[in-house]
């Protein structure tokens, strides 16, 4: 009964991925990029949506955001990353560095799925990465690179293409630049 579980949790969880996924643009465009101008949150985002970024059994999706903070005007920059995958454990990611290895800060935001002693089973992971916008308007024409790595289990290489950074910079360039011209006013 618990294997069966396990293999209907794990088509679950690949089919909700792959099924937001595969909805999600594969490459951004500066007409694609999403804001949210939310006035209860202390900033406004803009985000690339959701983008595939891996295949079976280890699936992937990312979202590049940048968040422009209401008061100061600085913006901070994250990467969400979502796992699923198939394990007899739990990987456990906890750590990010960038291309030079130094500490990308990470910010754990769920996990999902057990699994009995000695059983394939799916498990999911969702957390954020923040990466110094400086980082990202100097990514290499074939993007920017990190490595998450987990507490038990393989670290995984994940590349941002460089059209979606540029294209998450150049919406925010353009509303700062449009926001920040005499007598423009500012709407909240």
């Amino acid at each position: 009964m618990h294997r069966w579980l396990g293999v209907a949790t794990a088509a679950a969880a690949c089919w909700m991925l792959q099924a937001c996924a595969a909805a999600a643009q594969q490459a951004a465009h500066p007409g694609q990029i999403q804001v949210r101008d939310d006035k209860f949150q202390p900033y406004r985002e803009y985000t690339t949506g959701r983008v595939r970024a891996g295949a079976h059994p280890n699936l992937l999706a990312l979202e590049l955001n940048g968040r422009i903070d209401r008061r100061s005007g600085a913006l901070t920059t994250l990467l969400s990353v979502e796992f699923a995958y198939m394990s007899g454990y739990k990987r456990g990611y906890e750590t990010a560095r960038n291309s030079r290895a130094e500490v990308l800060h990470l910010t754990k935001l769920s996990s999902s799925g057990r699994c009995p002693s000695g059983s394939m089973c799916a498990y999911g992971e969702v957390f954020t990465v923040e990466i110094p916008e400086a980082e990202l308007r100097q990514a290499a024409p074939e993007g920017y690179q990190l490595k998450v790595f987990a507490r038990t289990g393989p670290a995984a290489v994940v590349t941002i293409p460089k059209a979606q950074i540029a294209a998450l910079l150049a919406r925010i360039d353009a509303d700062r630049a449009t926001r920040t011209k005499p007598g423009v006013q500012r709407t909240h």
